[in-house]
């Protein structure tokens, strides 16, 4: 249900985001450290301002657990990944889904993740 931020160095924890009703199950951060993407079990993605340690806002539309997320490098753009077997491309700057695709279903387990280093974002999404 939180997310912990810790200093590296001193192995002081920093931070407990706090926000998804289940358990969280993936986080990204973005290239320029300044936010962290949550996905979890409660079928939301929360995008979270790393200064501030502030809720920005949170995305649904999944019809189930949201296994994995991963941001652009220019921070513009999230992919979840997620238990109904469905890849989604997510605008962060429109604040809406711009893809949906089907690679799987529940049954058969296949589809829904997403890597979180991603080899030629603009033209390729790996997932598994």
């Amino acid at each position: 249900k939180t997310v912990k931020l810790w200093d590296i160095n001193s192995g002081e924890e920093l931070a407990i985001l706090e926000s998804h009703s289940a358990p969280v199950l993936s986080i990204a951060i973005s290239s320029d450290s300044k936010t962290i993407a949550s996905a979890g079990s409660d079928q939301t993605i929360k995008l979270w301002d790393v200064d501030s340690r502030q809720l920005l806002r949170t995305l649904s539309g999944n019809d189930g657990w949201v296994w994995s997320v991963a941001i652009s490098p220019d921070g513009n753009t999230l992919v979840s990944g997620g238990e109904d077997g469905t890849i989604r491309i997510w605008s962060l700057v429109l604040n809406q889904i711009s893809l949906e695709q089907g690679i799987g279903n529940r049954e058969s387990g296949i589809g829904g993740r997403v890597s979180s280093k991603l080899v030629g974002w603009a033209k390729t999404v790996w997932f598994q």
